[in-house]
């Protein structure tokens, strides 16, 4: 069951998931579902890229010596600077501005039990129909987003029993991605809650908040390797993909 509401969380019944080890800055997955949703660490930097210059670069200095005979002195200066220039250049140029994203899973969750916090999804004016939501494929929403109140992303699962739900998140892989760079679980917290209707569900979210102005595109990705059952409704495998285009105003 892919959409659903987040009433629960006022009331208290937010938490880490069951067993987790509280001395960790983050949750890694759901310690009963063991094995079925991972998160690397990946920071996204796409710049660092550009390190991979430094050996096209001296590859073209010594063909030039070769060719015109430069003396060895001057050879090795030139591809010291352009060394040095690789290892700085990274930490020079400008990246995109990012939110602060919140490491603590307890204050997430001390958050979400509270009502100084909005979901991402409710700020977009897109709406969707459930069998919109049942099925492999793209969904996008747009979002104007201030800094009066941290902001949820998230994805979340809810089937009917635990061992349904069990069942099903081992052929699930979740990954959130902000910029293009997916999210690693210092800022990603794996949360268990039941909701209001009695289905017990896991989540997968980041907090956020301090937001630059200017333009920024989150996405949730579900990949399902299989069909499951959420003890209510059948899902195709394939992925489920839903992309924020948002606008941070001033």
């Amino acid at each position: 069951m892919i959409p659903f509401s987040f009433e629960i969380f006022p009331n208290g019944n937010a938490s880490r998931a069951p067993r987790a080890n509280a001395s960790l800055p983050f949750i890694a997955a759901l310690p009963r579902f063991a094995g079925s949703l991972y998160f690397p660490i990946d920071f996204g930097i796409e710049i660092h890229k550009l390190d991979y210059t430094f050996g096209f670069i001296i590859g073209t200095t010594m063909e030039f010596r070769m060719k015109n005979h430069m003396p060895k002195p001057l050879v090795f200066f030139l591809a010291m600077t352009f060394l040095l220039l690789a290892c700085r250049l990274p930490g020079m140029l400008p990246l995109t501005p990012q939110p602060d994203m919140e490491t603590s899973a307890d204050r997430v969750i001390e958050v979400l039990n509270g009502q100084d916090w909005v979901l991402l999804q409710s700020l977009a004016p897109e709406q969707y129909t459930e069998e919109d939501f049942a099925k492999p494929g793209t969904l996008t929403f747009t979002a104007v987003v201030t800094n009066e109140k941290p902001v949820y992303f998230n994805y979340g699962w809810c089937a009917t029993d635990e061992a349904t739900l069990q069942q099903n998140v081992e052929h699930i892989v979740v990954s959130l991605f902000l910029n293009g760079g997916e999210l690693g679980g210092n800022v990603v917290h794996n949360l268990s809650f039941q909701s209001s209707n009695e289905l017990v569900c896991a989540d997968f979210g980041v907090l956020l908040s301090n937001w630059e102005p200017g333009e920024y595109e989150l996405k949730a990705v579900a990949a399902f390797d299989e069909k499951i059952n959420d003890g209510l409704d059948d899902y195709n495998a394939g992925d489920y993909i839903f992309i924020y285009n948002v606008t941070v105003e001033e």
